[in-house]
């Protein structure tokens, strides 16, 4: 069973979907895929997105989920945008499901001390991060991101990046880095759950058994606030 843990799939809250009507198209699709369980982690900015329609929305859409009868579980969660005085406001932003694990990403173009910083600061504020698509911080050398991992940060990546896969990307795959798989999906034709081919790929790389432990068990484990080896 696949399940999703970085989705901002649920309507009207950030950047995703607009509308109902599309969210449950993604769901549909995510299904087709063999998706059975999504966390719905709409992105938490300050002063930008700040869940204020979250749980309406969140109702809306399990009820329609029901309705149409897509075979989906979803949950609660947040995309939490890392930086300076983010310790002030995590009590408003939401973990996966529940679990002590809270999803986290930085900008782009961060610099390690900053990362590290950040990182301190969410762990001192008792949770577990997961660095969302960490493929994309460009300044990050692979040494930073031992570094990182040596803290115990749970690392995902989106599955869609292996279609422009660089050398960093492959070898964080290739050497068991990465923990979790996720799509980061948006919207319809944008970023959705159009991605076979993907998978694929990211299979010939790491094989099958560690492609059902990236997409399956440790988003399993994350789910039910257990430990990842």
């Amino acid at each position: 069973k696949m399940i999703d843990i970085h989705t901002h799939v649920l309507f009207g809250v950030d950047d995703g979907p607009k509308t109902l009507e599309e969210s449950l198209e993604l769901l549909k699709q995510a299904s087709h895929m063999g998706f059975k369980e999504i966390v719905l982690s709409s992105h938490y900015k300050v002063d930008r997105y700040e869940n204020e329609k979250y749980a309406k929305n969140f109702n809306i859409l399990k009820e329609a989920i029901k309705n149409h009868e897509i075979p989906i579980d979803i949950h609660s969660g947040n995309e939490v945008y890392l930086d300076i005085g983010i310790e002030n406001h995590l009590p408003k932003t939401q973990n996966l499901k529940d679990s002590n694990y809270l999803l986290v990403e930085f900008h782009p173009m961060i610099n390690m001390i900053a990362a590290q910083a950040l990182i301190n600061r969410v762990k001192k504020s008792g949770y577990d991060p997961v660095l969302a698509h960490v493929e994309r911080y460009m300044n990050l050398t692979v040494d930073n991101l031992k570094k990182l991992k040596e803290s115990e940060v749970i690392f995902q990546t989106n599955i869609k990046s292996v279609e422009n896969i660089d050398r960093k990307l492959h070898w964080l795959l290739k050497n068991g880095m990465i923990d979790i798989l996720a799509s980061d999906t948006h919207r319809i034709g944008k970023r959705d759950y159009n991605f076979k081919d993907q998978l694929t790929e990211i299979q010939k790389i790491v094989g099958e058994k560690n492609l059902k432990k990236m997409i399956s068990e440790n988003p399993r484990t994350i789910l039910n606030n257990g430990v990842i080896e």
